[in-house]
Formats: C-alpha cells, sequence, structure tokens
C-alpha cells in the first residue's frame, strides 16, 4: 500500500487521479482540487522526477515506512539511557544492569507528561529559531517538570529494608552472572601464524 500510494504520486502530478494500475491504490484519496498547471508525461520535468522516485533502492526503503508510529519517541529513551550510561565511562556489569533500571524507571516516571499551563490555563510552548531553518521558527510544546518520584520511592524502600534486615541484603545473590568479552568465544590463533598471514596478504595484493 505505502509504494503504491508513493508511485501514485508520479499519477497525480499529470492530472489522472484515478484508474491506476495499482490495486492496492486505485485513486486519490482527495477531493476536488482547483484548476492548476500539470506535469507532461513527455516533459523533462516529469522524466527527472520518475527517475528519482523510482530506484529500486528508493522504493525498498518506502516499502518499510512506519505506518503511523514514529520512532521519536524510541530516540529519546535512548538519550535518557546515555545520560545515565554516558559511553565516555566504563561501568562494571552489576553498574550497567543498576544503571539501565534506573533509566527505565525514569523514562516510566515521565513519558506520559502533559503538556504545561499557564495560570490562565492557556496551554504553554515555546518558540526557537534554529540556525538551520534560516530564520523560520520552530514550535514545541512545553511539558510539566520532569518527576523524581521514583528516586524517594527507590531510597525510602532501601532505608527501610537496612532497618530489618541488613544482613539479608549483604548476602542477596547478583541476578546474573558478569557476562564476559565477545572476543572470548572465539579461539585464538597464534601470533606467528596471523603475522605470517598478513604478510601473504600484502604481498599478493601489491
Amino acid at each position: 500500500m505505502i509504494v503504491a500510494k508513493w508511485l501514485s504520486v508520479l499519477e497525480h502530478v499529470t492530472n489522472k487521479h484515478e484508474g491506476f494500475e495499482y490495486p492496492e491504490f486505485p485513486r486519490c484519496q482527495h477531493g476536488p482540487i482547483a484548476e492548476r498547471e500539470w506535469l507532461s508525461p513527455d516533459s523533462m520535468a516529469f522524466i527527472q522526477l520518475e527517475k528519482i522516485m523510482t530506484v529500486k533502492l528508493l522504493l525498498k526503503d518506502v516499502g518499510k515506512l512506519s505506518r503511523g508510529v514514529q520512532t521519536s519517541s524510541l530516540e529519546s529513551f535512548h538519550s535518557v539511557i546515555l545520560k545515565f550510561i554516558p559511553k565516555h565511562t566504563a561501568f562494571s556489569y552489576t553498574g550497567m544492569q543498576a544503571r539501565n533500571a534506573l533509566a527505565v524507571m525514569h523514562w516510566n516516571a515521565n513519558a506520559g507528561r502533559l503538556q504545561a499551563q499557564a495560570k490562565s490555563g492557556r496551554l504553554r510552548y515555546s518558540v526557537d529559531y534554529p540556525k538551520a531553518k534560516k530564520g523560520d521558527p520552530s514550535v514545541k510544546i512545553m511539558k510539566t517538570p520532569t518527576s523524581y518520584e521514583y528516586a524517594h520511592k527507590l531510597v525510602d524502600g532501601l532505608m527501610k529494608a537496612i532497618q530489618e534486615d541488613r544482613e539479608q541484603l549483604r548476602e542477596l545473590p547478583n541476578p546474573r552472572p558478569p557476562v564476559g568479552p565477545l572476543c572470548d568465544e572465539y579461539e585464538r590463533k597464534p601470533k606467528e601464524e596471523v603475522i605470517a598471514a598478513l604478510r601473504t596478504h600484502a604481498r599478493f595484493a601489491y
């Protein structure tokens, strides 16, 4: 359906709005259109447009487009993870587990924040002028403040557990043993053999 809609643009720009050869999308879905100039199927502009829109790799990508669900929310979640687990810092396996769990709790507690309102009840927006838009404004929805209530609950739960049974906390097992480097799964060749293979490759390459 998505590919058929994409290719139907080539019919639309020539003022043909029904009887398409695509059974999934045989006609345009818009209403009446005011009179305007259309492209001729024999014009150079149409030929160039058709070349661009029918590239096989492009059509393959178009077929994989989302049908309404965008990835902006997922990208925001990844951004939250990077705040808890920055790539420039090395953490232990247990530390990574704990920080991942904190990132998920932070996301779950704040993903559904509502739009902020002024005292008058008017919805709040912010307007920026990014350099990439060359003077065009960019409007963003301002949301309610970030909540850290989950952190307070964690601390309260930890303090309660310490007061009730401190020794039991020390004896809690790691839920999952640390995972070693992926390269340890493969057999390592002798150093001399690797160097000899490199020299052989270089000799044939040049």
